[in-house]
């Protein structure tokens, strides 16, 4: 990847970060290092790039130092790339590089369709449950894609991150774990710096639509040729259907009618990411020092370490456990309620309902029943248009779901 390619590095992405994490602190600019600049460690004695750990990737290059310093400076989310040489470190500055999480990307050269995509990507059987899941979706509802990029209403952009906050949300109260991008700080920092570079086509929201409602939402970062995949969620209501893997094959066909090269689902050890990509590669945080300061050297060799650690417990899963106690911690009190289930039973006579107790759609009731619907829709081959809903006489927690070919009870179980 070419470091103008790299949104990361751009104004908008840096000073929106600046203003958000780090306002007060005045920035230094290397000459011996391009395009980064950096600030102060709010607390510790070493300077940190832009952004830190929000981007999903940076590439840089190094020039002569014109002036020795000694302190250290600490690059988060390095790419590996070719760019660099191994001998480009002068005399006087040292780099300890670590290992960090690994990466995930699809390498779309050479493919000239989604189709022919999986085609070679996929075997006969995964291939057949992937487009099974596509044709379920669509068959079932009035589903459209569409990537928001280049000129956009701030209604309209507002309006989708609210959705996108709604559906990770349940996601990971669904999960019960914590996420941090659904911390007030940073979710804040996502919906602002999103906005200006979706105008100007450095960022992009793909949205999957079921009848104007936003299932799946994924905010992507653009280089010339690179689609970086930042945050992705689906409505957990469609799980049956699998939204996710429908998503990604519509933005896998949109990178390829727009000449993308690559689709860049970045770091993260995820088994989705896995399924789908290409390539796996690492991410790097590189350390800079003065080898002739004892205090550089000191510095230097503890934050190599502490990362050391720190991917080692990674390694271990330990993370997931953190996240699952820090969920404990912070859930609210009705998060710790389990939802209500469902048992679906088909009707092998034709049941004719009782009109006036029809369930109207978009009451607070039929939302109630969304899951067991859809899991209807998609047992059944049936169409969320075609479907009507009513409660069924002198049975508490039960309905009756009547499709163009099908009915079934579905009976609502205690959480």
């Amino acid at each position: 990847m070419l470091m103008e390619e790299n949104p990361f590095t751009s104004g908008c992405f840096t000073e929106t970060w600046l203003r958000h994490f780090a306002p007060a602190r005045p920035v230094r600019s290397p000459q011996w290092i391009s395009p980064l600049h950096f600030t102060r460690h709010r607390f510790l004695p070493v300077f940190e790039n832009l952004g830190r750990t929000l981007t999903k990737g940076l590439v840089y290059s190094t020039h002569p130092r014109e002036k020795e310093d000694s302190d250290v400076y600490i690059v988060y989310d390095v790419l590996p790339n070719r760019e660099i040489p191994k001998d480009f470190l002068s005399e006087g500055l040292h780099r300890f590089r670590v290992p960090q999480y690994p990466g995930y990307l699809i390498n779309l050269e050479g493919f000239i369709s989604l189709e022919d995509f999986l085609q070679k990507q996929f075997s006969k059987s995964s291939r057949y449950k992937l487009k099974k899941y596509r044709k379920r979706l669509e068959s079932s509802f009035q589903i459209r894609y569409k990537m928001f990029r280049g000129r956009t209403e701030r209604a309209t952009y507002d309006e989708i991150f609210r959705h996108f906050y709604r559906l990770l949300e349940r996601r990971f109260e669904d999960k019960r774990i914590s996420n941090n991008n659904l911390q007030a700080r940073e979710w804040t920092f996502y919906q602002d710096v999103a906005f200006p570079m979706l105008q100007d086509g450095s960022a992009g929201l793909f949205v999957v639509y079921a009848h104007d409602e936003p299932i799946a939402i994924t905010l992507n970062y653009f280089g010339d040729s690179v689609v970086f995949d930042a945050i992705t969620v689906f409505d957990i209501d469609y799980a049956k259907f699998h939204p996710g893997s429908v998503s990604i094959m519509g933005l896998i066909d949109w990178c390829l009618a727009n000449g993308m090269e690559t689709l860049d689902f970045s770091k993260g050890e995820f088994e989705y990411k896995k399924h789908w990509a290409t390539q796996e590669y690492r991410f790097y945080y590189d350390i800079f020092y003065n080898p002739r300061s004892l205090w550089s050297r000191i510095r230097a060799q503890v934050a190599r370490d502490y990362f050391d650690m720190k991917q080692r417990l990674r390694d271990k899963r330990l993370n997931e456990t953190l996240h699952r106690w820090t969920y404990r911690l912070k859930a609210r009190k009705t998060s710790d309620q389990k939802p209500a289930g469902f048992d679906l039973l088909l009707v092998a006579e034709h049941v004719i309902p009782d009109k006036e107790r029809r369930v109207e759609p978009g009451s607070a009731l039929y939302s109630q029943l969304r899951t067991g619907v859809f899991e209807f829709l998609y047992l059944n081959n049936e169409a969320l248009a075609d479907v009507d809903i009513h409660i069924l006489d002198g049975a508490a927690g039960e309905y009756l779901l009547s499709g163009k070919q099908s009915q079934a009870r579905l009976i609502i179980t205690p959480s």
